[in-house]
């Protein structure tokens, strides 16, 4: 019964470390979009979204990897629409 207990406990670990993983992911996805919004233009901070793939490269899951990869290169797309819409606007 004893065995049961310790696999199910490393089944709940590893769940638990995949999704704080997740969570620093997005969270550092964020404060770098956010960063990326507060300077201009010309700025490469874009380029900061690196530390958030290659985070995501702990995780076990290449398909997660993609899917990080595809939301930071969405977000970089989003901040440019933002700046040309600004710039149109003006």
């Amino acid at each position: 019964m004893s065995n049961w207990l310790e696999r199910m406990n490393q089944l709940e670990t590893k769940k638990l470390r995949k999704l704080i993983f997740y969570f620093f992911c997005a969270f550092s996805a964020i404060v770098i979009f956010l960063a990326d919004l507060a300077v201009p233009l010309g700025v490469a901070i874009g380029v900061a979204y690196l530390i958030t793939v290659l985070l995501s490269l702990w995780l076990p899951s290449l398909k997660s990897t993609i899917w990080i990869a595809a939301a930071c290169s969405f977000l970089i797309i989003l901040k440019l629409i933002s700046v040309m819409e600004f710039v149109l606007s003006v």
